[in-house]
């Protein structure tokens, strides 16, 4: 793991647009990926940012 500034933050930005996203597996997936690469870097993670909805 590479090690980086302490209590540095990323922020996880989740978005699904689309009813089939949204019962699907985009969710687990998306964040998966987030705390991966926040491991990965030495990086708190906040998982707060969503965007969970219908695009017109």
């Amino acid at each position: 793991m590479t090690k980086t500034a302490a209590n540095t933050l990323a922020y996880s930005y989740v978005r699904m647009s689309s009813q089939q996203q949204i019962k699907g597996d985009s969710l687990r997936r998306q964040l998966d990926l987030s705390r991966r690469y926040a491991e990965k870097h030495g990086l708190e993670l906040d998982e707060s940012l969503r965007d969970i909805g219908i695009s017109a």
